[in-house]
């Protein structure tokens, strides 16, 4: 009985909590790191106005990794070339 009140207690507070810190913290900074990092990287010598965190980054990274992602399984199956 004490211990169904507990478990529920503690699940109640820790659930917020760990949605925050997963959706927040995990998700979103895995994005603007990876995702958008990697397209203003390829965008900045093409266009020197594009903002680390804009909407051009965002695109051409999504971009860039799906291509990466498509490569590798192409390599994978051995069928690159």
């Amino acid at each position: 009985m004490l211990e169904d009140i507990l478990g529920d207690v503690a699940r109640g507070v820790l659930r917020p909590i760990l949605r925050f810190v997963f959706i927040d913290v995990l998700l979103h900074g895995v994005f603007e790191i990876i995702v958008q990092g990697t397209g203003y990287i390829i965008c900045k010598p093409v266009t020197p106005s594009v903002k680390p965190d804009g909407w051009q980054a965002g695109i051409v990274g999504l971009f860039a990794w799906a291509l990466i992602g498509f490569g590798c399984y192409r390599m994978y199956h051995g069928q690159l070339f």
